[in-house]
């Protein structure tokens, strides 16, 4: 089990640094791209969150400051990384571009503010602390999803170029990715399968997540585009 878990914990920090490479590697080359800050966000952010979640004790958003404020800011920086990424790519919608000083300070300093807030308050109460954060935490969750769900929908009905289209189907195929194999079989080992040492579901999680830069990179670099329609194609069929 010891040796599972090690094997675990080494390649979800690869995969992290995988993410983060990607990342780093697209904003240099687009700099000036919103969709490439939002991957190099994210890609920071599932760095910053492995190091403590593998190799030192568990944090939850400051419960043992000040070591843990690191890490756990950046975690709360995953859910509104995507959030602003489903709003900028393929294209930036009218809302970001008309407020998009306030749309950013309202997707980032929100949630550390509630949570540092939660923690001040309870000070002396640790487990009161708890329940607060978990009860903030689902909310941004939801959120997430509604800003996804309604950003996805409004691209598909407006972008209508065939570069522009290509790029959505990709972000589509990452995000799909992320979501239903990446959370989706986190959710399924965590609830329904507590005690296994199996690492095969685990590594299936792993590649969901990760799945997602890899189609981004082509995305925004436009790399290939187009060929996304053969992988759907050759995807049912072999599925099939």
């Amino acid at each position: 089990t010891g040796n599972i878990q090690n094997s675990q914990a080494v390649v979800q920090l690869a995969g992290s640094l995988f993410f983060f490479m990607i990342g780093v590697i697209v904003f240099l080359l687009r700099p000036g791209n919103r969709a490439a800050h939002a991957l190099l966000f994210i890609g920071v952010t599932f760095f910053f969150n492995s190091v403590p979640a593998n190799f030192s004790p568990p944090t939850w958003f400051y419960p043992s400051p000040p070591a843990s404020i690191p890490f756990d800011t950046w975690t709360l920086a995953i859910n509104p990384s995507l959030m602003y990424l489903a709003l900028v790519f393929p294209r930036p919608k009218a809302l970001l571009m008309r407020y998009p000083r306030l749309i950013v300070l309202l997707l980032y300093l929100t949630w550390p503010i509630a949570f540092n807030t939660a923690y001040l308050l309870h000070l002396q109460d640790r487990s009161g602390y708890l329940r607060v954060a978990f009860a903030i935490y689902p909310i941004q969750v939801i959120l997430l999803m509604l800003v996804t769900i309604v950003s996805l929908v409004h691209s598909a009905l407006t972008v209508r170029d065939p570069v522009g289209r290509s790029q959505f189907k990709w972000m589509l195929a990452g995000i799909f990715s992320f979501v239903f194999i990446g959370v989706g079989g986190w959710l399924v080992n965590s609830y329904f399968f507590p005690e296994t040492t199996s690492g095969g579901n685990w590594l299936i999680t792993t590649i969901g997540w990760f799945l997602l830069p890899a189609c981004l990179a082509i995305g925004i670099l436009r790399y290939r585009l187009f060929d996304i329609d053969i992988i759907i194609r050759r995807t049912l069929v072999y599925g099939v």
